[in-house]
């Protein structure tokens, strides 16, 4: 059994490393200068470089990577370039209308799933049971 923990603790942490890499380079390949973006089109270029080396932007992407990674696991999400103010205080805004969604969808989904299963159990391998489980696997696909 205790491998089995660490078989699966070793696998999170892969997945967590291989998504915080891709949310990296996808960041990193957007088209235009995120430095740009933050100070505006008419800024000098001794404000960009100043808020190039500021930002980390003119480090090595290895250690460009490594801080926003540790970062990340401190909590700390960096600053919002088009609203200028911490991802984690906008995240936490938007927090609240997000669980009443997921709370709604939960509801909405067990109002559904319970009636529907035990529909299919009742009608086992008829057409209903086979409609009810093909929707539910697309459903969770």
């Amino acid at each position: 059994m205790p491998n089995l923990y660490l078989r699966q603790v070793l696998q999170s942490a892969f997945v967590l490393l291989n998504v915080t890499i891709a949310v990296f380079v996808l960041i990193r390949i957007v088209p235009g200068d995120p430095v740009r973006l933050m100070l505006g089109m008419e800024a000098s270029e001794d404000a960009i470089q100043a808020a190039r080396e500021q930002f980390g932007y003119d480090r090595p992407l290895v250690e460009q990577y490594v801080r926003f990674a540790g970062g990340a696991l401190r909590g700390d999400l960096g600053q919002s370039l088009r609203f200028r103010r911490p991802v984690a205080e906008l995240l936490m805004e938007t927090l609240p209308a997000t669980l009443e969604l997921a709370a709604a969808a939960v509801g909405i989904a067990l109002l559904l799933a319970v009636p529907a299963g035990i529909y299919a159990a009742v009608h086992r391998g008829g057409l209903a049971d086979r409609v009810l489980m093909g929707s539910a696997l697309i459903g969770q696909a």
